[in-house]
């Protein structure tokens, strides 16, 4: 598992070419099912512009370097439209706050966490190392993500990335 936030920015390699495709920039993800569908880069040069890649291409989402199939699957901005129905880019979701049913105010999603062959958003990290596992209890709406209980937001106590840190997120994610 990795945070988003860690890779953002991290250089996207092909495996075929061995060629740098650009930076590791956002991700699109289905608002209901919350699969992540593809990645946003940010093309190499000054007049570089964005490029796309669909998370199926992507070989792994590492500690270094983010590697996918070949270049050919990388499509350039403007190649082909994207309907955005029911999907949002995570730097919309980027700050977003998180309430309680009883309009309590629980904090901002700060990150997110997503598996090294990236396929799903596992859980949403607040401020302060607090994570929010998706799920009936605790779902997205329009501007915010609502939790049934604040109990479901669970307090970690330990600094974000530490070892410490993702043997509980495991233990949680795990059930």
């Amino acid at each position: 598992m990795r945070l988003f936030h860690a890779a953002k920015g991290l250089p996207v390699v092909t495996l075929a070419e061995g060629g740098y495709a650009g930076k590791l920039d956002d991700f699109l993800f289905e608002l209901d099912s919350l699969a992540v569908l593809g990645f946003r880069l940010r093309a190499p040069g000054f007049w570089g512009g964005a490029r796309g890649v669909a998370v199926g291409n992507v070989v792994l989402l590492g500690r270094d370097y983010v590697l996918v199939r070949d270049e050919a699957i990388v499509e350039r901005e403007g190649q082909r439209g994207a309907d955005t129905t029911d999907r949002a880019w995570f730097s919309d979701w980027d700050g977003r706050k998180v309430v309680a049913r009883r309009g309590v105010d629980l904090g901002a999603v700060e990150d997110v966490v997503l598996d090294e062959q990236p396929s799903v958003v596992r859980a949403w990290v607040l401020d302060g190392g607090r994570v929010v596992v998706p799920g009936p209890r605790a779902v997205l709406a329009a501007d915010s993500v609502i939790v049934d209980d604040e109990r479901v937001v669970v307090s970690i106590g330990e600094k974000v990335d530490t070892a410490a840190w993702w043997a509980r997120v495991a233990e949680i994610l795990a059930g």
